[in-house]
């Protein structure tokens, strides 16, 4: 399992169509963003799938880059995982 995991906030913004992220909740020093359009769907990892593997760790998938991260606790992981799976699929329809 990965022993440097560094925090971040995310804020997801659908009106500005971005999930951005900031190094703490203050939300004053971005570290990154991605356009919701980007997302292709967000899946929990489970042990084997990566090193990154834990009860509360994700993918979040774009078309250029996989994010791995991690949720303070298993019910945020999924309310995360179904709300960008739904973003992801609204497109599709």
């Amino acid at each position: 399992m990965r022993k440097n995991w560094l925090e971040r906030w995310f804020v997801l913004d659908l009106r500005a169509g971005r999930l951005t992220y900031y190094s703490d909740m203050t939300e004053q020093t971005v570290k990154g963003e991605m356009s919701v359009r980007d997302i292709t769907s967000a899946l929990h990892l489970t042990p084997g799938d990566t090193k990154e593997a834990s009860t509360r760790a994700f993918s979040i998938i774009t078309s250029g880059r996989t994010f791995n991260v991690r949720a303070e606790t298993v019910d945020v992981m999924n309310i995360w995982i179904e709300i960008i799976n739904v973003i992801a699929n609204d497109g599709e329809t």
